[in-house]
Parts: structure tokens; C-alpha cells; sequence
């Protein structure tokens, strides 16, 4: 796994740049949403004072009835990870 650190609309967000999953979410949520759409998911994972995150489903652009379940986790440090949704 290779994270990667970078910057949406001014938060750092850690992802594992070698998922196509996740370059595509980081992309939709940088490129595809504005930023106070985007603010809806950091304002969440960070106002959860119990498991510090939130889920949020990213469309699939290769297959149109399809979307991606993500978690998004704020951590200690102020920083974000953004990982492929494990349960539902």
C-alpha cells in the first residue's frame, strides 16, 4: 500500500494511491464536487465523536449503475484517510 497525501479543498487527505477505486474518489471529490458539497463529508467524520468517520458512495464512472462505498476517517491529527468501505 502506497499512501498518498493530498490536498481537497483545504483538507489533507491520505489515500492508497495504487486503488483505481479511490484515484477516482479522490478525483470526484476534488474535481466533480464543490466545496461546500465536499464539506458535507469532512464536517461529518469530523463531528463523529465515536468513530470519527463517515461513509459515502462516489459514482462509478465505468459502470453508470454502479457506485463505490468509501469511508472517510478523521483522524488525530487532523488529517483524513480515505479506504474502501469494509462492512455496510
Amino acid at each position: 500500500m502506497a499512501d498518498k497525501i493530498v490536498e481537497i479543498h483545504g483538507h489533507t487527505v491520505k489515500y492508497d494511491e495504487t486503488s483505481d477505486t479511490l484515484s477516482r474518489a479522490v478525483h470526484h471529490l476534488k474535481d466533480k464536487l464543490g466545496k461546500d458539497e465536499a464539506k458535507v463529508f469532512f464536517d461529518a467524520a469530523r463531528h463523529d465523536r465515536i468513530n470519527h468517520k463517515t461513509h459515502l458512495e462516489i459514482p462509478n464512472s465505468r459502470e453508470s449503475d454502479r457506485s463505490d462505498n468509501l469511508t472517510l476517517v478523521h483522524g488525530s491529527d487532523g488529517e483524513y484517510h480515505l479506504r474502501k468501505r469494509l462492512s455496510y
